[in-house]
């Protein structure tokens, strides 16, 4: 019969440490992210690039990828930043949506919105201040164009003030 070979105090450590470092390589350092710096980031992300909403919900981002054990199908999260990168892109502004095609369709349609109010307030921003100079001008360019009235406002706060 052999003998069994016994290990020394620090020929057992070097192998611990020999383990850990393996299981470190294989992604095992993952640290789930907190809903504040899940919101810092996507702040962040979309101040780097134009035309982006960076206002995620932390805390909905979190709490979904929580419940499903911070796993992307079948794998473990590695990276959470690029999971948030993916959120921002996608136009998930503030909430996790079931239906990521709608949302992205109701950000496309705001976009055109604000360039359709871009252009309007280009086209008529100069004629505005030129032609209309009292109460009654602006009142009657008011009924005959109610789809500028924003601008009106927007430009005579003099005549249309908050409170009045």
């Amino acid at each position: 019969m052999e003998k069994l070979k016994t290990a020394t105090i620090p020929e057992i450590a070097n192998k611990v440490n020999e383990i850990v470092t393996y299981l470190n390589r294989r992604g095992g350092n993952f640290k789930p992210p907190t809903p504040r710096e899940v919101e810092a980031y996507a702040l962040l992300y979309a101040s780097e690039h134009t035309g982006i909403d960076g206002r995620v919900d932390g805390g909905a981002f979190c709490d979904s990828y929580i419940k499903k054990g911070w796993m992307i199908g079948k794998s473990k999260m590695r990276d959470w930043k690029a999971a948030v990168r993916s959120c921002v892109r996608d136009g998930w502004a503030k909430k996790i949506p079931k239906d990521r095609a709608l949302d992205a369709s109701k950000l496309r349609s705001r976009r055109i919105d604000q360039a359709n109010r871009d252009r309007t307030r280009q086209d008529y921003t100069g004629w505005i201040k030129e032609s209309c100079r009292t109460k009654e001008e602006l009142d009657n360019l008011c009924k005959t164009q109610p789809d500028i009235v924003w601008l009106i406002m927007e430009l005579r706060p003099d005549f249309y003030g908050k409170g009045e």
